[in-house]
């Protein structure tokens, strides 16, 4: 028989380590696939014009913007456990981006390099 721990957990409480751990998680593969899209051969290869754009649609479509879109629309919206997942979800996006967007704005000259 296995071992069962009984942490006194309620629904809400796995709803947010389930959210916030899946946001962080998703958040550094949206990272992973950002860093290797400008790695490959074709975009090396690309004009500056081309570089700038490409990155300028990946900047664009940052996961810290899509992280405060679901945890503006789950309060808006939804209840409950759902709410909780997709609140804490977008937070973790949101979280997970936060050091790229330092860097994002250092590159467009908004913030001291």
């Amino acid at each position: 028989m296995i071992p069962v721990i009984n942490l006194n957990l309620s629904v809400n409480d796995l709803a947010t380590m389930l959210g916030f751990a899946s946001g962080l998680t998703v958040g550094r593969a949206f990272k992973r696939w950002d860093y290797m899209i400008q790695q490959t051969e074709y975009f090396r290869k690309s004009g500056p014009f081309k570089q700038w754009f490409i990155k300028s649609i990946l900047d664009s479509l940052h996961h810290w913007q899509i992280g405060l879109v679901m945890m503006i629309l789950s309060v808006t919206y939804l209840q409950g456990a759902i709410e909780t997942i997709t609140y804490t979800l977008g937070w973790g996006l949101f979280i997970s981006d936060l050091a790229d967007y330092k860097n994002i704005l250092k590159r467009y000259n908004i913030t001291e390099k």
